[in-house]
Order: C-alpha cells, then structure tokens, then sequence
C-alpha cells in the first residue's frame, strides 16, 4: 500500500514534469530552428509525411501496450479497449530513465482502476521490456562494431553508446535471466546486500523472486511476444525514416539502420529522460559528418520534427488521457474483474 501511494505521488508529479518538459522541449527547438536560420528548411517539410510519422509511431506504441496487454489478459478477464486505454495514458511518465516510471505508473493505474495486483503490471511490463531489450541488444552489438570498425568514432560518442548499450545489456539481463530459479534467487541476494534504503532493495528482492514464479507460470508464447516486439521496432523505425524523409532525406537503408539503432541506444542513456541532449547531439554529429552529409538546417529540422514525433505527439496524447483517467476515476469506483479459472 505504501508503494502504491509513493506510484501515485510520483504519476503526479511525472505529469507536472512531462508538460514541463514539453513546454521545455518546444521552447529550445523554437530558439534553435531561429537562430540557425532553418524556419525555411522546417517550412518545406511535408506535413503529410510529418502526420504518417507520428502515426507510425503511435503503432509503435500500440504494439508495445498490446504486448503487455496480452500478457495480462490471459489471466484476468479485462477488456483489451481498457487495458490499451490504461497503457496509452502512462505514456508521459515515459521521461525517465530506461522508461521505468512508465512501467510504474501503468501497473498503478491498472492496480486503481480494475484491481489487478500491482507485481503482476510490472511482472508483464518487466517481460515484455526484457524482449524488447534483447532484440535491441543483438542488433545493436552488429552496429557498434561496425560503427568501430569503419567510421572512425569520437571517444565521446564512443562513451555515450557504451553507456547505453550497457543499460539496454543490463535490462535484457535483468528482466529475462529470473526465466531461471536460480537466476533470480541470485538476483534477490544481491539486492539484499545493498547497503543503503535497505527496505527498499528489500522489496525488489522478494519482486524479484515473484517475479521468477510469474515468468514460470505464465502460459503466453514467448516467441510471439517477441515478435510483437519486433513488430513495435519496425514502426518506430518507419517513423524515423518518414520524419527524414518528410525534408526530402534518403540514405541508403543500411545507414537508416545504422542511425536508428545508435539513436535507439541512447534513448535509453541513464543519465537523461528519453536520451535527451545525447540524442540530439549525437544524431547532429553522425548527420553533419561523412555519414549523411547534411546540412546544419536540414538536421535541425530533422531533430525537431523527430522530436516532435517521438516525444511530444504521443506524450501530449497520454497527458490528455491521463487527465480523464484522473477525472473519471475521482468520480467512481473501481472496477473489479473476475479472476479467470
């Protein structure tokens, strides 16, 4: 109960924070696009292609939500409608580190809404994350050696990769190795000897073994899962190449995979919610150099319309169904499913 007031406490304070951040956002693009002179170059982009971007990456997030939400379904009788309204409306706590806050906010929100346990939203959340992981992670390994190898990285560029390949290793590890017992009994000692807020290293201790029992008694097929991970990727990439090419940008296809894969890397950097400033730093280094050639205004507009895409388009839709979730929600009671036999 404690945990679950502490969610909510965070869910509003997430939301103040994300229009903070759009407003944030915005504002720094606004002063950018200005002073470098790319309103002309921003003003040729193709309004279409920009809606069929931010519509790709919505699908994006749809297949992702869906996932969790087959993974839950099979065990409490919930409308998919409700469950894919419940995911959509967490989307804003998404600006946090390796989107956790996400994962948090959208297990509450089921938890308030229908009663479903709060372990059992981020059981399916952790599972689904940790697919979504690994198959970043083995695309990514192929990347970054070939980044090595033939583009001659910058140490700094280097260090921000390494940085978030590491988190998207460690979180493929974390969330897919409790698959084995004594993986997870592993993984609960160690956070138990952590030595500072011992309560709450605690709790992820026995999470972590619940979670153990969740993954072995869950009847969902893992290989579909992945592949509506894999799925969820493809969107998102077909986002990117549309919020390119709505400025009139190709690239050969391996250098749309190469520049993705590096952005979908350091979106999950641990220092900055979404990746922010290392993604726009690092795409306007790998965009201006031999890799795409481009110039300063083209890439400018691009990281603005690729934000607007990726960030606020969908962060703005959840903020607004996170709104009338709040409101509904304030004035009625729960609702409580029936377990399924």
């Amino acid at each position: 109960m404690h945990m679950l007031k502490r969610v909510k406490h965070r869910a509003l304070e997430s939301f103040k924070k994300a229009i903070i951040a759009l407003i944030l956002l915005i504002a720094v693009f606004t002063v950018a696009v200005l002073t470098t002179g790319s309103i002309g170059e921003l003003g040729k982009a193709n309004v279409f292609i920009v809606a069929s971007a931010s519509l790709a990456f919505l699908t994006s997030v749809f297949f992702w939500v869906f996932s969790w939400a087959w993974v839950l379904k099979n065990e409490h009788s919930l409308r998919l409608r409700e469950m894919l309204v419940v995911g959509f409306s967490s989307i804003f706590a998404s600006l946090t580190p390796m989107q956790l806050g996400n994962d948090a906010l959208r297990a509450y929100l089921l938890k308030e809404s229908y009663n479903v346990p709060f372990s059992k939203g981020i059981s399916a959340s952790m599972l689904v994350k940790g697919l979504k992981f690994f198959s970043l992670l083995i695309v990514s390994v192929f990347v970054l050696f070939f980044l090595i190898m033939n583009a001659g990285l910058n140490p700094a560029l280097f260090l921000f990769l390494l940085s978030g390949l590491s988190v998207v290793f460690a979180a493929a590890l974390l969330f897919l190795l409790p698959l084995n017992r004594k993986a997870a009994m592993f993984i609960s000692q160690l956070f138990r000897k952590f030595p500072v807020k011992k309560s709450a290293f605690e709790q992820l201790s026995e999470f972590f073994l619940k979670y153990s029992d969740y993954l072995k008694n869950g009847s969902v097929s893992f290989f579909s899962l992945l592949l509506l991970c894999i799925i969820s990727w493809f969107f998102e990439f077909l986002a990117f190449i549309l919020s390119l090419a709505s400025l009139g940008i190709f690239m050969p296809l391996s250098s749309f995979v190469l520049l993705f894969v590096v952005i979908a890397i350091l979106e999950r950097v641990p220092f900055t919610p979404r990746g922010l400033l290392f993604v726009e730093v690092t795409g306007y280094l790998l965009l201006s150099g031999p890799f795409a050639n481009l110039s300063q205004q083209q890439i400018i507009s691009f990281l603005a319309i690729f934000d607007i895409v990726r960030i606020v388009v969908p962060v703005t839709l959840s903020l607004l169904l996170f709104s009338l979730w709040y409101r509904k929600f304030n004035g009625s009671n729960k609702h409580v499913p029936k377990e399924t036999v």
